[in-house]
């Protein structure tokens, strides 16, 4: 007889697989933190072109600028949530929505809304900035194993993904 899962039955959690047995990890590494890097380093300058593009000041521009910029201090009180998750991805993934809800809307409000509420809004999404950047390498250990050859490659994998936005 087979046994059939209820409500009541819990299921059993997927458990993520041993370190070092991610085939294919390091690479989906690679463009996830690529990715999530360029929209960190480059919302910067996207607000800045927004601003005066749209003719706000240049101190409107550098204000909101440092908006997104200033809460990666931040980063190490930020970085507390990581440690104290059962689940470092969960973290980084909420992170990297509400990077995304609060930039673009951010880039939506401003001209319609005081710029008061559009640096909050930016402000916000800078304080997601530290788990896009270097929260996003503490996975690195886990996709790739012990192995100290294996993680300094990947280390070096991983570096080349903070200079992808600049290039």
């Amino acid at each position: 007889m087979s046994q059939q899962h209820t409500a009541s039955t819990p299921r059993k959690a997927k458990a993520p697989p041993p370190p070092g047995r991610n085939r294919g990890g390091l690479a989906r590494y690679v463009v996830a933190a690529a990715l999530a890097r360029t929209a960190d380093g480059g919302a910067v300058v996207a607000v800045v072109l927004l601003v005066t593009s749209s003719g706000g000041s240049g101190t409107l521009a550098g204000v909101l600028g440092a908006c997104i910029t200033a809460p990666h201090l931040l980063g190490p009180f930020v970085a507390r949530s990581l440690d104290l998750a059962q689940d470092g991805r969960k973290v980084i993934a909420a992170a990297c929505l509400l990077y995304a809800t609060a930039l673009t809307a951010g880039v939506l409000a401003y001209g319609h809304v005081p710029a008061v509420l559009t640096g909050l809004l930016l402000a916000t999404a800078g304080t997601c900035g530290p788990l896009l950047t270097g929260g996003i390498s503490s996975r690195l250990p886990a996709i790739v194993g012990p192995r100290l050859r294996t993680q300094r490659r990947a280390q070096g994998w991983d570096v080349a993904t903070y200079g992808a936005p600049y290039t």
